[in-house]
């Protein structure tokens, strides 16, 4: 008899906790693994029947018949039902798919906030999108591709002063895409900057863009006009990188930052519970 258990090409010890999607798990005797509840997007363990609203965003971790479904419904905002009215029976509004796990099928509702990747999708209620732009992720492949091809510019070309400006910028450039990979990669986007706030993930990619538009301007300036630059086809190619660059972010720029007024206009409309309107006599 089996004494661990294998799931997802990953095996586990008797005892051992793990989690697969928004489901938890635990391995038992034998291998086999039961399921003890789910968790959400910000980390909280629901066990079977619980239920957490975060931000708008109501959490269900429910059973119905031999299967355990999660479900996360977006409420009480314009065009949202009541959080209040929700129930495991509630139809399953704006559902972007559904996962077999075996004997569990795994509800997952569209998101909202992912901002690197939304685009409006006619049909769906206010507030909700369609997670997918292929424009971005095509334009993210071609800012790496220039920035390597600067990278071995940089190694080839002869010692000048003032290099370290564009080393700098070539670093930053690494650093801040690393980071924007990473938060999307893990799903962080909401955990690290909650839905509806005026410091989002869009205001933060555009800054970044914004500052990375005008280093890699300077970069230029400084590949066209010194002496020992012109002088080496390595630097020119670099200066040609550069420029590449300038209005690859610049374009970043704008998209994250036409994304981020988006978010404020609906963070205007949005129904706020917690400070509800008293109607009362003074």
């Amino acid at each position: 008899m089996p004494k661990r258990c294998y799931k997802d090409g990953k095996d586990y010890a008797e005892g051992e906790a793990f989690q697969g999607g928004h489901l938890r798990y635990r391995c038992q005797k034998f291998g086999v693994y039961v399921i003890e509840g789910c968790r959400t997007d910000g980390g909280k363990d629901l066990d079977v029947g619980d239920r957490v609203l975060e931000e708008n965003l109501l959490s269900q971790c429910f059973k119905e018949g031999n299967s355990i479904f999660f479900r996360q419904t977006v409420c009480g905002i314009i065009g949202m039902p009541a959080c209040d009215k929700i129930t495991p029976d509630s139809p399953l509004l704006g559902v972007a798919g559904m996962q077999e796990v075996g004997s569990v099928s795994r509800t997952i509702s569209t998101q909202v906030g992912s901002p690197s990747t939304l685009e409006d999708s006619p049909g769906l209620p206010y507030g909700w999108h369609i997670v997918g732009n292929a424009l971005f992720h095509e334009l993210n492949t071609q800012i790496q591709i220039l920035s390597l091809c600067l990278t071995l510019c940089l190694i080839i070309a002869p010692s000048a002063s003032g290099s370290f400006l564009v080393w700098l910028t070539l670093l930053i450039s690494f650093l801040l895409n690393l980071s924007a990979a990473a938060i999307l990669l893990f799903e962080l986007e909401n955990i690290v900057f909650p839905l509806f706030r005026t410091v989002s993930y869009s205001m933060t990619e555009s800054l970044g863009a914004l500052l990375l538009v005008i280093l890699h301007f300077v970069s230029l300036w400084l590949c066209f006009n010194a002496k020992t630059y012109t002088s080496s086809f390595a630097w020119t190619v670099a200066a040609g990188i550069c420029l590449l660059q300038s209005f690859a972010y610049a374009f970043d720029f704008f998209q994250y930052f036409r994304e981020w007024l988006r978010e404020q206009r609906e963070a205007a409309n949005r129904l706020h519970v917690e400070s509800p309107t008293s109607y009362g006599l003074p």
